[in-house]
């Protein structure tokens, strides 16, 4: 198999032309990386931070309650901890102060004597707060990587995505713009460049956890962070490995997405998001080990209230909002931190942009998570009929808002007027390939050479092919309730050549190539026809499913086609 003509295929069809781009992207020690005093008001704010540490002020870093903001918090705590011993951290509770800066946490702060606070992961919406700060002699700095709508707080802002700002990659994660404060306070007080290797691995998973695009700066800190990871140094990280993949030779991209990030958004979904910085900064294997295992209960909690919350949601949709273009599920109740996994299930099962809302008693508001498809822009759709919200934010696949009560009719009526207005092409999910490949064309080798093409994730995702005239065979169900189908399947040209020999009785060796096939969450509609045609067509992810040094090739089946 032409292993260069696939892999050059692929990265064309990705933009990434031309020997020294190609060279960058797959090097093993990537170079695109930038100056941070490039980030405007960067240089303003390490001054001001190291004024404060020279000065013995207390400072706070604020940050968010999902991985985000726990790897950039973590990242942050780490170099200060080398410069004073009054740097503290907070993250707001999810459910008594909300999301982002708070007039009242910033109280209770000034209150227990913080000078200065530096936000990670949130503040660029914050104009109000951040002139409340200054009304009680508190300094402040935003570091932020969300858009700026409209005018920015007046105060130190160190954001990509500023319109004045002339830093070359504008798809930093928050955690990637810590980690360039990070640098820019390495570098004013002479400390060791070494320490930068030290967070490499936090950097990673905040930048894959916050589902940012794989390219560019994201890509080397990815790589290297991974790197890290896979030395085990860290002894949280080290822990949670051991008791989720203790027979995984070596972490990816992918582990850190299914398996690091929600035992950490676990946190401040369920309970307390610090026992996530808690992990990554502990020193102590005993302490690493008890945080570890109260993740993973957490998760556990979070799955179990997230199925629950999900089979209400669909039930309710069937009742009632099956013939809506865009569901807005109204429940009595519903678990804040995991509605926003569920619009995303439900969005999934429903093919149509989806929002969970619930009324809160106590204050007449009406809160609400939207999820949305690849072609509707839900955060235009919103931000269009942002007179009826309170509180509004998000991007074109997720929003939050708050409204009151009584403008919530009103509000579903005008959705329903915008939905009916979009084409049905509009709602339609197709899952675009890479390459259109025969299953005998697929070698282990292959695999092995596509997998230079990782770290994978948003911007970047893992290569998929298209396999016509498959024969299907030896179909099973796997999972506690058959959810998952596994079968293998064979190419119709090896199957045609084999019974030719046949016929004419000669003898010679036919090389089939069955391959291991695996769906997951397999639907109704699928298996009867898996079971009912032998000849299919899929569209899917090649892998190589490692076991006790065995390496078998297997596809990820994405969809299925009937002839």
């Amino acid at each position: 198999m032409d292993t260069n003509r696939i892999l050059l295929e692929i990265l064309n069809r990705r933009g990434i032309k031309g020997e020294a781009e190609i060279n960058e992207f797959l090097s093993r020690s990537p170079k695109t990386t930038y100056d941070p005093f490039l980030l405007s008001d960067m240089e303003e704010g390490v001054d001001l931070i190291l004024n404060a540490v020279n000065n013995e002020k207390k400072i706070c870093i604020y940050g968010d309650y999902d991985a985000d903001g726990i790897t950039s918090i973590s990242i942050l705590k780490t170099i200060l901890d080398k410069l004073t011993d009054k740097a503290i951290y907070f993250i707001p509770d999810r459910f008594e102060d909300g999301y982002g800066l708070n007039k009242n946490c910033i109280q209770r702060l000034k209150n227990e004597g913080t000078d200065l606070i530096v936000t990670v992961d949130c503040g660029i919406t914050a104009i109000d707060e951040v002139e409340f700060c200054k009304s009680i002699d508190m300094e402040i700095i935003i570091t932020d990587h969300h858009n700026v709508e409209g005018c920015k707080p007046d105060c130190l802002v160190i954001n990509p995505k500023r319109d004045d700002c002339k830093y070359p990659f504008k798809y930093l994660a928050g955690c990637g713009v810590a980690f360039k404060l990070f640098q820019g306070i390495q570098r004013r007080a002479n400390l060791d460049r070494n320490i930068i290797r030290e967070v490499l691995d936090i950097v990673a998973i905040g930048t894959v956890g916050d589902i940012m695009p794989l390219i560019d700066e994201n890509r080397t800190l990815v790589k290297f962070g991974l790197y890290e990871i896979n030395k085990n140094r860290r002894v949280g990280i080290k822990k949670l490995r051991e008791k989720l993949m203790a027979n995984k030779e070596m972490i990816t991209s992918q582990d850190i997405s299914f398996v690091f990030v929600p035992h950490l958004n676990a946190a401040g979904r369920i309970a307390n998001a610090g026992m996530g910085v808690e992990l990554f900064l502990t020193k102590d294997e005993k302490r690493a080990e008890r945080i570890a295992n109260e993740l993973i209960e957490l998760n556990k909690i979070r799955k179990e209230k997230q199925e629950e919350l999900y089979s209400i949601c669909r039930e309710e949709y069937h009742r009632k909002y099956e013939t809506k273009k865009f569901p807005i599920i109204k429940l009595r109740d519903a678990h804040e931190g995991i509605t926003g996994i569920v619009a995303g299930k439900m969005k999934d099962y429903a093919k149509k942009p989806v929002a969970i809302v619930t009324e809160e008693r106590h204050t007449g508001f009406i809160k609400g998570t939207s999820r949305s498809l690849e072609g509707i822009d839900i955060f235009n759709v919103l931000n269009d009929m942002k007179y009826f919200f309170e509180k509004f934010g998000g991007h074109k696949r997720a929003c939050g808002f708050s409204m009151k009560a009584e403008n919530y009719e009103d509000f579903v009526r005008e959705i329903d007027k915008q939905m009916d207005q979009l084409s049905t092409d509009a709602f339609s999910e197709k899952l675009e390939y890479d390459l259109k490949l025969s299953i005998g064309e697929v070698e282990l080798q292959l695999v092995k050479d596509l997998e230079i093409l990782e770290p994978h994730g948003e911007g970047n995702p893992a290569p998929i092919f298209a396999f016509e005239n498959c024969i299907v065979e030896n179909i099973t169900y796997i999972g506690q309730n058959d959810e998952h189908a596994k079968m293998s399947v064979i190419d119709e040209k090896n199957v045609a050549v084999n019974l030719k020999y046949n016929d004419v009785k000669m003898q010679k060796n036919i090389v089939n190539n069955p391959i291991d096939c695996i769906i997951f969450n397999v639907s109704d509609d699928v298996k009867k026809y898996i079971e009912s045609h032998n000849k299919i067509s899929i569209i899917g992810k090649c892998t190589i499913n490692r076991w006790k040094n065995r390496e078998n090739m297997q596809i990820l089946v994405e969809n299925v086609d009937i002839y």
